[in-house]
C-alpha cells in the first residue's frame, strides 16, 4: 500500500502495481557479497549491480550488469522435435519413471543428439518444464540412472 501511495504521488502510471517489487540495495562489496550468496540460496533468477548515480533504464546499458544465477544438468533426449531444431528432454522419477522437463533448441554448431542420448544443458531453473534451457551438448561420462528430477533446481515457491 505504501508503494502504490508512492506511485500516485510521482505522478508515474502503471497498469498493475501487484509486480512491482521494492529490493534491497547494498553499497558496500561485503554487502554485495551477502545479499548475493543470499539470493542465490533461496534460488532467486538472478540480480543486477547498478552504478548508484546511475537511473533506471530499460535495455542494456555500461552502468548496469545483470547477473543470472544459472545451473545445469544432465538431461535425456526423448525425441527430436520434427518442426524445429530442437529434442525434448527428460528425467527419472523417484521410481525411474522417465519424466519430460521440456525442450531444448540445438544450436547449429552441435550435431542432433539422438534419441536416448545424455546432454547437458544450463538453465535458469525449473517450474513444470526448464526455464531458459542453453543446450551444451552430449556427454559420455556419466550413467542413465545420474539423469533425475532431483538434480532440478526449482524456482522458489513453485510445486517441486
Amino acid at each position: 500500500e505504501f508503494l502504490v501511495a508512492l506511485i500516485q504521488q510521482s505522478g508515474m502510471r502503471f497498469a498493475r502495481t501487484d509486480v512491482i517489487e521494492v529490493v534491497t540495495n547494498e553499497q558496500t562489496t561485503a554487502g554485495k557479497k551477502t545479499l548475493w550468496k543470499t539470493l542465490k540460496s533461496i534460488n532467486q533468477e538472478g540480480c543486477v549491480f547498478k552504478r548508484l548515480d546511475a537511473p533506471y533504464q530499460a535495455g542494456r546499458f555500461d552502468t548496469q550488469v545483470k547477473c543470472k544465477f544459472w545451473t545445469s544438468g544432465t538431461f535425456i533426449v526423448l525425441k527430436q522435435n520434427a518442426d524445429h531444431r530442437s529434442v525434448e528432454l527428460g528425467a527419472l522419477d523417484s521410481n525411474g519413471v522417465v519424466q519430460s522437463v521440456g525442450s531444448c533448441t540445438v544450436p547449429t554448431n552441435h550435431a542432433l543428439p539422438a534419441v536416448d542420448a545424455l546432454v547437458e544443458v544450463r538453465y535458469l531453473y525449473a517450474v513444470e518444464s526448464l526455464v531458459q534451457p542453453i543446450y551444451l551438448g552430449e556427454r559420455d561420462d556419466i550413467q542413465r540412472e545420474e539423469c533425475t528430477i532431483a538434480q532440478l533446481k526449482f524456482k522458489q515457491g513453485s510445486q517441486e
